[in-house]
């Protein structure tokens, strides 16, 4: 091989060698972008993850709120149950009136602290 064979050898090697860089310089700023838009998603699912997790926190304090309110609600259910059966029983065993007036106030103010009956 002469030395022009030999230049345009290595020139060509040169141009081949260029393209391959621009080629490779391509497919990683294509990686890159694309690690860019999974980052930006995945910081939109994390997002979304905390929103819910907000959400459901908000949930569960509402859900023992309103436990906490049937528990207090059966208690006060509970103790006028309990008088009014003892005011049943009170007619039934024929007391004075003013017993049975007694026992049928105490289930009125029961019913009232538990805001049952409105007046």
């Amino acid at each position: 091989m002469n030395q022009k064979e030999l230049l345009k050898a290595a020139e060509k090697q040169i141009v081949q060698l260029q393209d391959d860089k621009l080629a490779q310089e391509d497919f990683i700023n294509d990686l890159m972008e694309s690690q860019k838009l999974e980052a930006e998603e995945l910081v939109r699912l994390t997002e979304q993850v905390w929103k819910l997790e907000a959400a459901l926190e908000e949930v569960a304090a509402e859900r023992d709120d309103v436990r906490m309110l049937l528990l207090g609600l059966r208690d006060d259910m509970v103790r006028i149950r309990d008088v009014a059966a003892e005011s049943l029983r009170s007619a039934t065993d024929k007391k004075s009136l003013l017993n049975m007036a007694v026992k049928f106030y105490d289930v009125k103010t029961l019913a009232d602290s538990a805001k049952f009956i409105k007046d």
